[in-house]
């Protein structure tokens, strides 16, 4: 397997080490920018663009949600519109991976028994803006319907496998958030942007690997 495809991703490594050196936000914005041009770059020289030219929206959205959540200095109503633009993100995530294999219900179903234990024994009590406690409520439930497309996708493993642990990172690092946005720990918060910022690196490595490595048929499904 050959290492240099991969050395793009080296910019968006260095650029989020310098944002948790120095919290400038012009690091934030090209973490996420670097990997929306990368995968840019790879769709259009692979002419995929409806295929994983969704993950670049995918990347432009939670851009534009992490500016929401970066500027909102306290407040609630940018704290939502972050909500629903991380939100539109997932749509296209899970969007992608229904249209190359199938979500699986059993661990969506898993998941949601979990995450709504949570939202429900410790998150609900916490929220008083009815609003806002709907927002988070429907997010948690797109957040779980991500993971479970992801594990569902019928791509080769080793893509499958980025992807997957992409999204798992993405909802960690959201899991992160909620706990001190809305219970005030700092429980594990030291992860939250390294994992936030690995989700996004392990899509692009996703892409990477899938269209090099299947450079006439981009989406080698299992079992053919």
């Amino acid at each position: 397997m050959s290492i240099k495809k991969y050395l793009p991703l080296l910019f968006p490594v260095a650029f989020m080490i310098c944002y948790i050196i120095t919290h400038r936000y012009l690091y934030d914005f090209l973490t996420t920018f670097s990997c929306a041009v990368i995968v840019g770059v790879l769709v259009v020289r692979h002419k995929t663009v409806v295929d994983w030219g969704i993950i670049v929206l995918a990347f432009l959205f939670s851009l534009a949600g992490d500016r929401m959540l970066f500027t909102r200095a306290g407040s609630e109503i940018r704290f939502m519109y972050g909500i629903a633009l991380f939100f539109a993100a997932h749509l296209f995530y899970i969007f992608f991976c229904l249209k190359n294999g199938r979500w699986s219900i059993r661990f969506f179903c898993l998941l949601l028994v979990c995450y709504m234990a949570y939202f429900f024994i410790a998150l609900m009590p916490n929220i008083s803006n009815g609003v806002l406690l709907t927002a988070v409520c429907l997010y948690i439930l797109v957040s779980c319907f991500s993971v479970a497309a992801a594990w569902g996708l019928s791509l080769d493993k080793a893509t499958q496998m980025l992807f997957f642990i992409g999204i798992v990172c993405l909802v960690f690092s959201d899991t992160l958030i909620s706990i001190r946005e809305f219970l005030h720990q700092q429980l594990l918060y030291t992860l939250m942007l390294p994992t936030y910022y690995a989700s996004q690196i392990l899509v692009s490595a996703a892409c990477i690997y899938s269209l090099t490595r299947n450079p006439g048929n981009n989406f080698s499904m299992k079992g053919k």
